[in-house]
């Protein structure tokens, strides 16, 4: 039958038939279009989070970065990512781990091994060696086997923990070495850790000191130690000197310095800085001692240092020279006080070559007084030998040489008046000897 002899219902079904595959087409044009739109925001999305991701992202095919991102080479030193692509990504592996990445690159690419997350070193364009996290994945990428590598910078981190290992190395030889006696406690006073020196110092093993805690350290009956752990809770840290006690019972005085902190896990911890002074008491003691025997001598004590600077004198060189040490520095020190100035440069240059000065000298007071002295100078030496100073004992011997004259004066008359006598006049002893 010709498509003249075609009856309208035939027509009809055929153009039916047309119209569905016209609209199952343009159907299909229209998922391929959506497809084509989704497919291009997925690829914006993903370029998107590419460019602005803080980390690196590199694909490499054969060897070579095929795709870097923005941020891969600000991590490697170059301005554009484009200089990137096409070159070896071994320039930018530290020499220590070629060999690992490049024995990597081969099992993700041949195999599609999902490679655990590592560290590695990388070098910069300027040479400098950085340290990187990397976690990478096989993929197909333009029809190749390629692989995805995530990079992150870590130097900043591998720099801090290095850091904090040097720290805590530096703690630990401190803390082992520590003339000083250091406690770590927590609040319920508890020790957690001690150091060599406080078992020296308490006379007990590292575990008989945790066990009996803080407490059984202390006097308790110390009133200082109240007030100390008062202002410790109140400022978070401490200094003062209490009581404590070593194993066998007896008391000796401490300087202790008592500071809280919060530990890495959180937790608050007190760390006990414990010294030791009992030989520091003694020597204050001794130097008080020393000090009220020399503000009591009857004797004018003075002190000026290395470069004749008067720094001390007792009260009775106030009362016998009428100078403060003070007015006696302000009139030039020591040789101020000396009726003349050649002695007292005497005095002063044997003391500093390390001799020692004794003899009578003549002295001047505030007001102009002259009198004579029984001076003693000697020198003031430090531990090593050197001299730093010197010390002057002045004894007024005003009283002596008047004495000592009148007995001249009195001496005198008695020769003269024996030797005009008329009469005869000897002396004997017991013996009758003349």
């Amino acid at each position: 039958m010709e498509d003249g002899d075609k009856t309208t219902k035939q027509w009809a079904t055929e153009v039916a038939h047309l119209r569905q595959r016209i609209a199952e087409l343009e159907a299909k044009e229209d998922e391929r279009k959506r497809t084509e739109e989704e497919l291009r925001k997925s690829e914006e999305k993903y370029r998107a989070v590419v460019e602005i991701s803080p980390d690196g992202i590199a694909i490499s095919s054969k060897g070579r970065h095929v795709f870097v991102n923005q941020s891969l080479a600000r991590m490697f030193g170059v301005s554009d990512a484009d200089e990137l692509v096409g070159r070896p990504i071994m320039d930018y592996i530290h020499p220590d781990y070629r060999k690992i990445v490049k024995e990597r690159l081969e099992a993700q690419t041949k195999r599609g091994v999902l490679a655990p997350l590592i560290e590695e070193k990388m070098i910069r364009a300027d040479g400098t060696v950085i340290h990187t996290e990397v976690a990478a994945a096989p993929l197909e990428y333009q029809g190749e086997q390629a692989v995805l590598a995530v990079i992150r910078d870590i130097t900043d981190r591998k720099q801090a923990e290095e850091a904090l290992r040097e720290s805590e190395a530096r703690y630990h030889s401190l803390f082992e070495n520590s003339q000083d006696a250091v406690l770590l406690t927590a609040p319920d006073g508890s020790i957690l850790d001690v150091n060599p020196a406080a078992c020296q110092m308490f006379g007990r093993t590292a575990e008989e000191i945790k066990q009996i805690g803080r407490n059984g350290l202390v006097d308790v009956t110390d009133p200082r130690l109240f007030a100390a752990l008062e202002e410790r809770t109140r400022m978070g840290k401490a200094r003062a000197e209490i009581t404590m006690i070593r194993a066998d019972g007896t008391g000796f005085p401490v300087d202790i310095t008592s500071t809280i902190f919060t530990d890495g896990q959180g937790h608050q911890r007190t760390s006990m800085i414990i010294r030791d002074i009992t030989e520091r008491k003694q020597a204050e003691e001794t130097l008080l001692r020393i000090n009220k025997a020399v503000e009591s001598s009857s004797d004018a004590i003075g002190m000026s240092d290395s470069q004749a600077h008067h720094f001390y004198h007792n009260k009775a060189f106030t009362e016998l020279f009428e100078y403060t040490p003070e007015e006696l520095e302000a009139a030039g020190g020591g040789p101020a006080a000396y009726a003349n100035k050649n002695v007292a440069r005497k005095v002063f240059d044997t003391i500093m070559s390390g001799g020692a000065w004794s003899g009578e000298v003549g002295m001047v007071s505030k007001s102009g007084r002259k009198f004579p002295v029984q001076l003693r100078a000697a020198a003031i030496k430090d531990e090593s030998g050197k001299v730093i100073g010197l010390v002057g004992v002045h004894t007024d011997i005003t009283e002596r040489k008047r004495m000592e004259e009148a007995l001249r004066e009195s001496e005198g008359k008695y020769r003269s008046l024996v030797e005009s006598s008329a009469d005869s006049i000897y002396l004997v002893d017991k013996d009758c000897t003349y």
